[in-house]
């Protein structure tokens, strides 16, 4: 069991094992369940969250309040680099209940038995009530080294922490602000490559693969995990949502220095720093024409909630060549309970779908991840006959990123998983049988 204290120092307990969660049900994690805590992970501590570990002996489930000569613990997670999929979440408790309703107090400090201390991000310190929005795993260490309870659905290395935030960055930026001073999507994405580490950014001014092209400040859907805008009684978001709606030749200007010089060129609409980009849709679509006048190079792409099916001719006539459209549920109970949608529901998502196959466009179904809800066996029936019904290219799966206490309260699952990687098997083997990645994939030679 892998745990830390207030102040950031990471310590393992010698006589606990490591246990996860799959929705509320704590289970022990077996070393072929985990991997080697991957490059680019980032390891947090949940305040306020009691650490819970397995007895070896009698294989009770073991949360600790705090440790002599250590004083209050808290759990411990890992946040994932892109690719990866968590299997598990992190195995903890309130402060005030645990499912048993015991409060252990260690008499004995675990030690440090060589481990490091990791500083801390202070938003997560910061925060005893209401978590970040972050995707967290469950984290233990064993061999001599840190494992979670992870796979990597995507093989592809274009998305590899180590070809991010590269030392020539800050120069790059710089030489395209200077190039382009009165575009604001550029000063836009400069602070989401060096403030939020945001890959897609980054790209733009690599020159290289997906680029991001932030549109909306607006949204037609109230998410619970939405990363870039939050009530405040619902924790902070991550990134600051774009205060201000871009120009047709500002979104040109963007776009087609992109498709015409980047390696291997895709621009996307629809990024963590935005609402729904169907929200803009008109503006995209005159965007979108003018840039495919100046090149066919690479793809044109949107993420989105998939709101609107009304829209989809017009993108489509305009040069979008793609969608992926997300959600949190296959269910229309627990779609309408997570996303909030005004305006639309899972029909109209459905629908949008169609329209897009139709037209003959690339289509991934993004399905965002809880491990004890997704992998619930009736979501995982609504799952399979959305897809049956509106089939689509591939389906992607990625961390749900949200306070597993605030995912389980919203989705309230009926029963209990039975596992992500069981969930990835029916997925694979159908029907539908679609291919499972994480990232967007350009439709011709990306």
């Amino acid at each position: 069991m892998v745990f830390c204290d207030p102040a950031g120092q990471v310590f393992d307990h010698p006589g606990l094992a490591m246990a996860g969660a799959n929705g509320g049900q704590w289970l022990t994690v077996p070393w072929e369940e985990t991997i080697p805590l991957p490059p680019g992970s980032t390891i947090v501590c949940l305040p306020g969250r009691r650490p819970i570990g397995v007895d070896p002996a009698s294989g009770r489930f073991e949360p600790i309040e705090r440790i002599e000569g250590i004083g209050p613990v808290w759990a411990a997670a890992a946040v994932l680099p892109p690719a990866y999929l968590r299997t598990l979440l992190p195995a903890e408790a309130g402060r005030q209940t645990a499912d048993d309703g015991r409060r252990r107090t260690e008499d004995r400090g675990p030690g440090k038995t060589g481990l490091p201390g990791f500083p801390l991000p202070t938003a997560v310190c910061r925060l005893p009530s209401a978590l970040p929005l972050l995707g967290y795993t469950a984290i233990g260490w064993a061999a001599g080294g840190f494992r979670v309870a992870a796979l990597r659905l995507d093989r592809r290395r274009c998305w590899d922490p180590a070809h991010f935030g590269t030392p020539e960055l800050p120069e790059l930026i710089a030489a395209t602000r200077n190039a382009f001073p009165s575009n604001r999507i550029i000063g836009q994405i400069a602070r989401c490559s060096l403030e939020y580490d945001c890959y897609t950014a980054q790209n733009f001014f690599y020159g290289r693969w997906e680029a991001g092209i932030p549109v909306s400040k607006r949204c037609n859907a109230r998410c619970h995990g939405c990363i870039s805008l939050q009530p405040s009684a619902s924790g902070r978001s991550p990134q600051e949502r774009i205060a201000f709606e871009p120009t047709v030749e500002e979104i040109v200007q963007v776009a087609a220095a992109h498709l015409s010089n980047a390696a291997d060129p895709m621009v996307s609409f629809g990024q963590g720093c935005e609402g729904e980009p169907l929200m803009r849709a008109d503006r995209i679509a005159e965007a979108v024409q003018r840039v495919r006048h100046a090149t066919l190079r690479g793809t044109v792409h949107i993420n989105t909630n998939g709101s609107r099916p009304d829209i989809v001719d017009r993108l489509a006539a305009a040069g979008v060549q793609s969608f992926r459209v997300s959600l949190a549920s296959a269910s229309p109970t627990r779609y309408d309970a997570y996303h909030r949608p005004s305006g639309y529901n899972l029909w109209d998502v459905g629908e949008f779908i169609d329209r897009a196959k139709k037209r003959g466009l690339r289509v991934a179904l993004n399905v965002l991840t809880f491990p004890g809800v997704t992998d619930a066996e009736g979501e995982i029936q609504h799952l399979l006959g959305f897809l049956r019904a509106h089939p689509v290219d591939a389906v992607q799966l990625r961390n749900l990123n949200l306070d597993p206490a605030v995912g389980l309260a919203v989705l309230a699952p009926d029963g209990h998983g039975i596992g992500v990687r069981e969930l990835l098997r029916r997925l694979r083997g159908g029907p539908p049988g679609v291919p499972l990645e994480s990232f967007n994939r350009a439709r011709r030679g990306n």
